[in-house]
């Protein structure tokens, strides 16, 4: 018999945009991308989608659940050019009521972020302090997930199995997995085997209490499902994934991480993730690009560096976890995190 499912509900009223209404918006956003500097030489390509879907599950058990989303985002790319010098950068941004949008933020970001990669240069190799601005620590930490997965943890393949109410990391660390957090732009009452969603802390203050299973690791391990039995695609089986899963965020400001490193480095930009990183180990070097901190302040542009450490040893020293945490489109999310050290190879 399907266990009763507790129903989550998104306190969102989608504004979805004419076709007209798109156009002269994407219209004012190209003029306002090359009225911004005079090095944004090229709005690369100006991107509106909407859509909407659901899924249900019905089987002759009495299995009968049904979820529904909808959204709607915008991307810009931008090309600046300083002398001989071209970058770009590009922002994705959903958008729930464009009428309510504030246009000019989003096209100060996107210009400023391809900007800031101009006038870069190598610095010497060190070991210092990194900030991991919050797209990069997020990305770093949605590499590392599987560290919870139940299915890896039975196969004796995560680098946590004998782990379990240790503590891994610094007690400022705690992540959490909740389908139904309704601050995201997806959730899931149930999962794609029709368990029910829940939140579950993952680690509490550093420690780690729990692991995530569909039904197959779950009885492996003579356990219930953790209702993170999901599909990548309709034709896909059923594998452990995380959904909604984040670090939860802290007090600092991503200008108090700097104050706090005081001389380090911020990493903004990482390359080659998935070929830099040994999941076992969990060590990784990576190609990076950010910029240098001087007493605390912004100081210079960098590029062509790598940064290294290892991924358990740097979360258990931890300087300050952000309070910049930013859903947007994903479904694991990490705020900026200032670490005590890692070793950038430069110059």
């Amino acid at each position: 018999k399907p266990e009763p499912i507790e129903y989550a509900k998104k306190d969102v009223t989608w504004n979805m945009a004419s076709t007209e209404y798109v156009k002269d918006v994407l219209q004012s956003l190209e003029a306002k991308i090359l009225a911004y500097d005079p090095r944004v030489i090229q709005v690369g390509y100006l991107d509106y989608s909407q859509g909407s879907g659901s899924r249900s599950i019905v089987n002759s058990l009495g299995m009968d659940v049904q979820d529904a989303d909808e959204m709607q985002y915008i991307v810009a790319s931008v090309v600046v050019k300083e002398e001989e010098e071209v970058k770009d950068a590009s922002l994705v941004e959903v958008v729930y009521d464009f009428e309510k949008y504030d246009l000019d933020s989003f096209v100060s970001r996107v210009c400023d972020k391809a900007l800031n990669k101009l006038k870069a240069t190598p610095i010497p190799s060190c070991t210092c302090p990194v900030i991991f601005e919050k797209d990069t620590m997020t990305s770093l930490f949605a590499a590392f997930t599987g560290l919870f997965n139940g299915e890896l943890m039975y196969k004796g393949i995560s680098p946590l199995k004998d782990k379990f109410n240790e503590q891994i990391f610094s007690e400022q660390i705690t992540i959490i997995d909740n389908p139904k957090n309704t601050d995201c732009l997806s959730i899931a009452n149930f999962d794609d085997e029709g368990c029910p969603t829940s939140s579950k802390t993952l680690v509490d203050h550093g420690k780690y209490v729990m692991m995530l299973h569909d039904t197959r690791s779950a009885n492996r391990m003579h356990t219930k499902s953790t209702g993170n039995g999901f599909k990548s695609g309709y034709a896909s089986s059923v594998s452990v994934q995380p959904m909604n899963c984040y670090i939860v965020p802290g007090n600092d400001s991503f200008e108090d991480l700097c104050t706090k490193i005081k001389d380090g480095f911020v990493v903004q930009n990482l390359a080659g993730l998935h070929a830099g990183l040994d999941f076992v180990s969990t060590n990784f070097s990576l190609q990076c690009s950010g910029f240098w901190v001087k007493d605390g302040k912004r100081d210079k542009n960098v590029t062509l560096v790598t940064v290294a450490n290892n991924f358990l040893n740097m979360m258990k020293h931890v300087i300050s976890v952000g309070n910049d945490l930013d859903w947007s489109y994903h479904q694991v999310v990490s705020p900026s995190i200032a670490f005590e050290e890692c070793t950038i190879s430069g110059e």
